[in-house]
């Protein structure tokens, strides 16, 4: 593959797909020609596509006299309507929310415009700057979501007003493990990704922003029927099984189910706000749930799970094992079936043990705290019959 088209890749931050190029041997002449549909064939990422496909419309399409190259921009403001801008008209926006900043001062973008006409590049403060004015511009309430693409799309009329400023410090996507040189996913990163996540932070803590309520909505209440409701109701200080208890749990199912999609609690909350699931009976009001929303006939766990043990199990370590013995000894000599599935779950904490970290509020401040694996053996629900 030519250098030329090595270097552009490079430059597009796009390198890591040159051997899908490579492979259909396209060079610099047929890249040029190449369709919509045929990028799209050969960068199966649609995320990735796009990006692509932004960079080579700037590329290849902004040098015909004809018409002036268009670039697709979604614009976020308070009807959220996409529109198409040219890369003239795109440039002329960008620039007029730097040199008439509204969110610091008026001086503060002309500033930063001369600058970059007397040193061509700009020191990191005023560049820093640059990305609070845009940011601003496009922050409108505590709900504002910028995506993938739309910092993608501030890369080049940045590239275009101040063409010796790197704008890949600005925005760096996101790649995927699959496509990462490093064999592990890379988060999104630059000035504009980190300006606008401590904007909006604080926006939402000097506003006293909230989001949705965890607790259900009654004004929801009118899409449920009133039996429904009345089931709910009567679940609440019913808990002895039989009959009665069946029919209002499965009138119940519906309102239950939205009310649990829109709730932020634990599973002790649901537990706790329903007395029937105390009942020795409860787990057979689990199981008219599960029916109701997974409509198979059976599931085939008990099939699947010693398939899916033995995999585990060959890919634990040694060490891992070792902490097990006395467990695993007991398994080689298991004669039930049951009691073999019992073991093989309370063994799964010591072949797979907790990574995941969670931001706790303590008395002292917030700290990471992060289970045992004790704690994660203690918190699964085995279910023998």
């Amino acid at each position: 593959m030519s250098s030329t088209i090595v270097e552009l890749f490079e430059k597009w931050n796009m390198s890591l797909l040159l051997p899908d190029f490579e492979e259909r041997n396209i060079g610099l002449e047929e890249l040029k020609c190449i369709s919509v549909s045929e990028i799209e064939e050969i960068i199966c990422s649609p995320r990735l596509s796009r990006q692509f496909l932004a960079h080579w419309k700037m590329e290849f399409q902004t040098n015909e006299v004809a018409s002036p190259s268009i670039v697709e921009v979604a614009i976020v403001d308070n009807v959220n309507i996409d529109r198409s801008y040219s890369v003239e008209e795109l440039s002329s926006t960008l620039e007029n929310c730097i040199t008439n900043n509204i969110d610091v001062s008026s001086s503060t973008g002309r500033s930063i415009l001369a600058e970059y006409n007397r040193k061509k590049q700009l020191s990191v403060k005023a560049s820093h700057d640059l990305c609070d004015i845009i940011i601003s511009e496009y922050l409108v309430d505590g709900n504002t979501k910028l995506d993938t693409n739309q910092y993608l799309d501030f890369k080049s009329p940045i590239k275009s007003i101040f063409p010796e400023e790197d704008s890949n410090i600005y925005n760096w996507s996101p790649i995927p493990k699959r496509l990462s040189i490093f064999n592990t996913s890379e988060k999104a990163r630059g000035r504009l990704y980190e300006k606008f996540r401590n904007k909006i932070k604080l926006f939402r803590t000097r506003s006293g922003w909230q989001p949705k309520k965890n607790i259900f909505d009654t004004s929801a209440e009118d899409i449920f029927q009133d039996d429904e409701l009345h089931s709910v109701e009567w679940l609440n200080h019913n808990q002895e099984y039989g009959d009665d208890l069946r029919r209002h749990w499965e009138i119940s199912s519906r309102v239950r189910y939205e009310k649990l999609l829109k709730s932020k609690g634990s599973v002790l909350d649901y537990y706790n706000q329903y007395p029937a699931l105390a009942n020795k009976f409860g787990y057979q009001l689990i199981a008219i749930d599960f029916d109701r929303l997974y409509k198979v006939v059976e599931t085939d766990i008990y099939k699947k799970w010693p398939i899916f043990f033995d995999n585990l199990f060959t890919l634990a370590t040694v060490q891992q094992k070792k902490s097990v013995e006395e467990i695993i000894s007991d398994l080689e000599n298991c004669t039930s079936n049951y009691h073999k599935i019992f073991l093989q779950i309370w063994v799964l904490p010591f072949l797979v043990p907790p990574k995941t970290r969670k931001i706790v509020e303590r008395p002292e401040g917030r700290k990471q705290w992060k289970p045992t694996i004790k704690e994660c053996q203690s918190s699964i629900i085995v279910h023998a019959t």
